[in-house]
């Protein structure tokens, strides 16, 4: 950018005519009298422009068209340059020769000659397009002796060749003066790029620490600022690639409109434009856009319009970054002031630098190298602002932090009011919560005692129905034995009354005839149907009693070891009167250990799943035999398996995963509590048991218990 900035500057001087050229003769001479002399030679060399390249070494004696440059330094502006510079100089000094200094790096060919008999002879050819060591002395700068010898005068002819707008202060004077000059150079750029080194590691350091974005972009373009000015200047020819002409050709450009680019983008971040001045754009996207092609036009090989863009682009730039710091200044944003007084005294010392250049100012130490001071200065402010922006950010935190602890305070504060009124409510709600526990569980009690009132009620139903079938077959028949037994008895006293003082046989006969009207025989028969049928009675009462007494183990608390065949055939006896007439039962019984449980509520879970099943087969109604399987088998060594299926209705899947939720039934309204499986489920997980069910609508259920046969409290 710098470079860019720079040429362009140069070209606007020349072109508003600081420059004024006159005819002067040949006879012009730069007389070094002094051992200490070190003169600028722009105002008594001459110039011809040789665009048609109508002359060489052969002709260009000869030619007239040359003319005073009139000034200290002369200048260049235009992309196209083949010129013929002429002087004389005359050696009155103690040294045995003179040199010159082109401070001109990256003038690509320069060839100078000196006139001797009429003829031009060589002194040296030298130009970045050349290696570096191909130079006749070891400088950032082109230098060499004039071989003119003490008390001699001689005329030189300078071709200089460029592609690029140049400035081409030329100066002669002893090799101590000019080593002096030299070594001054590389001090003053030495102390320049060892300030740019030291601000790049300091903010590269910052940036790894802080990780802002700012840091990032303003490395980044200190590292192309310093690679920016190693390449105008020459050193990194000399140091860097001494051996790559060719990297040095595109060097300059590349590394100038880089920097340019990553100024922008630092500006943009920097200044915060997308807050401050979002319609500002589109002129940074012109800038990079044409940055850019500066770049793609130098590596296409044509610097012309690459270093057309650089000039133009290079003021444009430095108003536009001046000008909308500025603007964003006024709205307030403070770090906008430190960008603004940087990029101001880049541009002062810029400025400086060009005029001593043209020779509006004196030639000293501060104009002389103005550019690098004022570069460093921008450097150091940008850095200084970048730190005053992190100690703003670092300020804001704290304040920020200790907004945040006062508030975290006062909401302390008042979270120790509202723990207050929260632990009284809490207590308050606590209380009524009790309360509303106490009734739900002794609502919750008495839904089950309705379910087991339920149970309880199918339960008193089928003993009273069972029952009822062998008393009333043993009562009808008392009555036909009770008859039978009399006609007996009659039989019986008619023998007792037999009388053997009489005729014995006639009152025999008597009693046979008796035998023949009630038919003995039969009434033998039939006492002894009538008692068995009164014992078949007796035995299904004895068997409902002990079907009873096995499932009426309700309240019991204890684990007790039981068989599962037991309390399964007892619920089976006890659920027979309400299974419908076209259900079968089948029983796949295993051979399987008793296990420990507790009974009664065991009995009640395949009362609740077997009530079920029945009902569903009921509902069905298909008019074809249902089966009701019960099975038992071994889970595995410590487990037993009770499957309990039915070829009932079925459910969906929706209908499976509710069925053990409370209160939800499928049944018609009155027809049951929604608690049977409810009930089941927590008998089964008191157990420490499993149950699954399987169901196919339309198919039939099956329920699979798996219970443990020792209990893991014992």
């Amino acid at each position: 950018m710098n470079s860019g900035l720079r040429s362009f500057l140069f070209s606007l001087l020349v072109l508003a005519g600081t420059t004024v050229t006159t005819a002067v003769r040949a006879q012009s001479v730069i007389d070094v009298g002094s051992n200490s002399d070190l003169l600028s030679i722009g105002k008594v060399t001459e110039v011809l422009a040789d665009q048609d390249q109508r002359y060489n070494d052969t002709t260009i004696p000869g030619a007239t068209g040359f003319k005073a440059i009139g000034k200290d330094i002369p200048v260049f502006p235009t992309s196209h340059i083949n010129h013929w510079l002429r002087f004389t100089v005359a050696n009155h000094t103690g040294m045995p020769t003179l040199f010159v200094i082109a401070q001109a790096p990256n003038l690509p060919k320069m060839t100078l000659y000196r006139l001797q008999g009429g003829r031009l002879t060589a002194v040296y050819i030298v130009g970045n397009t050349f290696p570096y060591g191909s130079r006749p002395e070891d400088a950032v700068d082109f230098m060499a002796s004039l071989k003119l010898n003490r008390g001699d005068t001689a005329t030189y002819y300078m071709h200089i060749v460029s592609d690029h707008p140049l400035v081409l202060p030329l100066i002669v004077g002893t090799r101590q003066t000019t080593d002096h000059f030299s070594d001054t150079n590389i001090f003053i750029f030495g102390a320049y790029f060892g300030i740019l080194l030291v601000i790049f590691f300091y903010n590269l350091f910052i940036y790894f620490s802080v990780k802002d974005r700012n840091y990032l972009y303003y490395v980044i373009y200190v590292f192309f600022l310093g690679l920016a000015q190693l390449s105008s200047s020459g050193f990194a020819f000399k140091y860097v690639w001494p051996d790559s002409p060719w990297l040095n050709r595109y060097m300059v450009v590349m590394s100038s409109s880089i920097v340019c680019i990553v100024a922008i983008l630092f500006a943009v971040f920097f200044l915060q434009m997308r807050t401050y001045a979002p319609k500002l754009r589109p002129i940074n996207i012109y800038f990079i856009v044409t940055y850019t092609a500066a770049i793609v036009f130098n590596l296409a090989g044509v610097n012309k319009v690459s270093y057309n863009i650089l000039d133009v682009n290079g003021l444009l730039m430095a108003v536009y970054v001046v000008s909308a710091s500025a603007y964003i200044a006024r709205k307030g944003f403070k770090a906008a002031i430190f960008y603004l007084l940087a990029w101001s005294i880049f541009m002062v010392g810029l400025i400086f630098y060009v005029l001593k250049n043209y020779g509006i100012l004196p030639s000293n130490i501060f104009s002389n190298y103005a550019l690098y001071i004022g570069s460093a200065l921008e450097a150091i402010l940008l850095s200084i602002a970048l730190a005053d922006k992190i100690n703003e950010l670092t300020r804001e935190k704290e304040q920020s932090q200790a907004r945040a602890l006062e508030i975290s305070r006062e909401n302390e504060r008042l979270v120790r009011e509202q723990n207050v009124i929260l632990e009284a409510k809490v207590h308050e709600r606590t209380t009524e919560l009790e309360g509303t526990l106490t009734h739900l569980k002794e609502a919750q009690s008495q839904l089950v005692e309705s379910e087991k009132m339920a149970s309880l009620g199918v339960l008193t139903a089928g003993i009273a129905h069972e029952i009822n079938n062998p008393i009333n077959f043993v009562k009808s028949n008392i009555k036909p034995l009770q008859l039978d037994i009399r006609d007996l008895w009659e039989i019986i006293g008619q023998y007792e009354k037999l009388d053997y003082s009489t005729d014995v046989s006639a009152q025999v006969d008597e009693i046979n005839a008796y035998k023949r009207q009630i038919d003995l025989p039969y009434i033998k028969t039939e006492i002894g149907s009538l008692l068995q049928g009164i014992e078949d009675g007796a035995t299904r009462t004895a068997e409902i009693v002990r079907g009873l007494r096995t499932f009426s183990r309700l309240d019991e608390t204890e684990l007790k070891k039981v068989s599962l065949h037991e309390g399964l055939d007892s619920t089976l006896v006890l659920l027979r009167s309400s299974m419908p007439g076209n259900v079968q039962v089948v029983r796949n019984y295993e051979t399987v250990p008793a296990i420990e449980c507790f009974p009664g509520k065991l009995n009640q879970v395949f009362m609740n799943i077997m009530s079920n099943a029945l009902y569903a087969m009921d509902k069905k109604r298909s008019g074809h035999t249902e089966y009701l399987t019960v099975s038992t088998s071994l889970y595995d060594p410590a487990h037993v398996l009770i499957r309990i299926a039915d070829t009932g209705t079925g459910m969906p899947e929706s209908v499976r995963e509710k069925i053990f939720d409370p209160f939800f039934t499928t049944k018609e309204i009155g027809e049951g509590t929604g608690l049977g499986l409810s009930i089941v489920f927590s008998i089964i997980e008191k157990h420490k048991g499993k149950i699954v069910v399987h169901s196919t609508l339309g198919e039939g259920t099956e329920f699979q218990i798996i219970l443990p046969i020792v209990h893991p409290e014992n």
